[in-house]
């Protein structure tokens, strides 16, 4: 259109904008031109509405971090027409994570959720199957526990961050079906059971490039790094 700014980066931090737009739809006459909306250290960003986000038909990277945005909840799914391909929300406090969040981005690569307060995630949220996911980041949240097909159908996924949680088991029906692509997996500071439940890292033949991760107990594998186990630390 005439006279518009074909704008493809848009960047808003450090401010208390409270609404994107007082319209139905935010960045009217960038609909077929931003590519990248940035946010950094909003502090309104929580109330703000995706559904101003909605007309963006060029949209492939999304980073909104340092903003307090709790949860991701439904009205998040109203931009599952664009074609996010980065998604970061990184450091925001996130608690919760609705059902099927990020499963119509069927093109999406990279998705940050490192530094929340995660208790836990489940497979649903991304794309099944998640053709072009290689990059996962889910570092220094709360989780616990991931479910055993956490990691199906994701046949690109090579950087794995799961560092700073609370994870205790490694089990070997939720990793194998990507270990021997990554090439990156870091667990540093996850308090690792080191039992039976870990003894197939010790039986695999091709290995991670990159592993960070320690036992934290039993007590005489305290401190071990876990690609140094072998099959005799195991009676199972």
């Amino acid at each position: 259109m005439a006279g518009c700014i074909a704008l493809a980066f848009l960047e808003i931090s450090n401010s208390s904008i409270f609404s994107l737009s007082e319209k139905e739809y935010a960045f009217i006459g960038l609909e077929d031109t931003l590519k990248a909306f940035k946010v950094t250290n909003c502090v309104y960003a929580s109330n703000w509405e995706w559904t101003h986000l909605e007309n963006l038909n060029k949209l492939q990277v999304l980073e909104i971090s340092s903003s307090n945005i709790l949860e991701i909840e439904d009205d998040f799914l109203k931009i599952s027409k664009c074609p996010l391909e980065n998604i970061n929300f990184r450091d925001n406090d996130i608690e919760n994570i609705v059902y099927k969040a990020f499963s119509t981005f069927k093109d999406l690569t990279r998705l940050n959720l490192d530094k929340n307060s995660l208790k836990s995630v489940v497979r649903s949220m991304l794309p099944i199957p998640a053709k072009k996911l290689y990059s996962l980041g889910l570092s220094n949240n709360k989780i616990r526990e991931l479910p055993h097909n956490m990691f199906s159908e994701m046949p690109s996924l090579r950087y794995l961050y799961l560092e700073g949680n609370e994870l205790l088991l490694l089990e070997a029906q939720t990793f194998t079906p990507i270990w021997k692509k990554l090439k990156i997996a870091f667990f540093t500071g996850c308090p690792i059971r080191c039992d039976c439940s870990i003894s197939w890292i010790a039986t695999m033949k091709q290995k991670v490039r990159l592993v960070h991760g320690t036992c934290s107990t039993p007590a005489k594998l305290k401190d071990r790094k876990i690609t140094e186990l072998t099959t005799d630390d195991f009676v199972c």
